[in-house]
């Protein structure tokens, strides 16, 4: 069994180094940034009880299909799920609310202290990646955009196109920015990673889902918005790409970019859970992640994290 390495990821609390990653009853798996190799079998055996689940809303849609599915297969299991955003995940875990949170970021130390003040250990798995894809209305010709432009916007130093780029379509009418609410785990990464911990300004439009964001950006020639990959394609709106902050390349977030850290907003969703899980959540975990797990998150536009090997259907 080996432990997480987090890589470049948010630091934390050191305890968060010593987490061990629990698939299954005595399954070890190797990771690494992209995808990881899982071994062992795809059987999910005969179980029954209810499973809990809350948290980031980046993961409820592939929460909910992987629960319909996972039902199917295992009638005595039910699996109830929520998308009220990451912080609460951790908070209900910790408070013995739910079984297993979701989450879009790592914890907070603050949030390991109370878990640990409550006799709780966060067992982080990792289960797919994602890309934070920026989004425009389709009435805006901007194709690419940069990490200082980003943070311009959001922090309120930028409010005008004529700002971003001065012959875009958009050029002269005030930027409209819409972000996710502060209890999401990606309204939290993207102000660490992109805005480099700067404040969100007031004018900034806080929703409470990818969802809400893909409508009012949508029916807003003025907006903006960042959502996980999953929710990026939809009608009314286009992806932008985002300049490399090594190289100042855009790069587009297609699956294969996202897949390989290419994409410069790319990072792991986790499902969370007290301790190493055992029966029934724990063959519920590890079906996530299985190919069949994996394959249904690939056809909803979620970026697989694991091949597997030697196994057996």
């Amino acid at each position: 069994m080996e432990e997480i390495d987090w890589g470049d990821e948010p630091k934390t609390s050191k305890t968060i180094f010593i987490l061990l990653l629990i698939v299954g009853l005595a399954i070890g798996i190797g990771l690494d940034r992209g995808i990881s190799s899982l071994i062992g079998p795809t059987s999910t055996g005969e179980f029954s009880g209810t499973i809990v689940i809350e948290g980031s809303n980046t993961l409820f849609e592939l929460q909910q299909t992987w629960a319909y599915h996972y039902m199917q297969k295992n009638p005595g299991i039910q699996i109830i799920v929520g998308g009220a955003g990451s912080s609460v995940g951790y908070k209900q875990l910790a408070d013995g609310v739910i079984d297993i949170a979701d989450a879009s970021r790592l914890p907070k130390s603050e949030e390991l202290t109370y878990a640990e003040s409550r006799g709780v250990t966060f067992n982080i798995h990792k289960v797919v990646i994602d890309g934070i894809v920026i989004i425009v209305n389709l009435d805006n010709d901007l194709w690419n955009i940069s990490f200082e432009i980003l943070r311009g916007i959001y922090n309120g130093s930028i409010t005008n196109w004529s700002q971003v780029n001065a012959s875009c379509s958009r050029a002269g009418n005030p930027i409209t920015a819409y972000a996710r609410d502060p209890s999401s785990g990606t309204y939290a990464y993207f102000q660490e990673h992109v805005m480099q911990n700067d404040d969100y300004a007031d004018t900034v439009n806080k929703l409470g889902g990818n969802s809400a964001i893909v409508s009012a950006v949508a029916n807003d020639p003025n907006g903006i918005g960042y959502v996980g990959a999953a929710y990026a394609e939809a009608t009314g709106v286009r992806t932008v790409r985002v300049n490399s902050p090594s190289t100042g390349e855009p790069v587009q977030p297609t699956l294969e970019n996202i897949q390989n850290f290419t994409y410069p907003i790319s990072r792991y969703l986790y499902m969370v859970t007290n301790g190493e899980p055992s029966g029934y959540i724990a063959a519920y975990l590890y079906w996530c992640i299985s190919p069949e797990g994996q394959s249904i998150a690939a056809e909803l536009g979620y970026v697989p994290c694991y091949t597997l090997i030697g196994s057996s259907s």
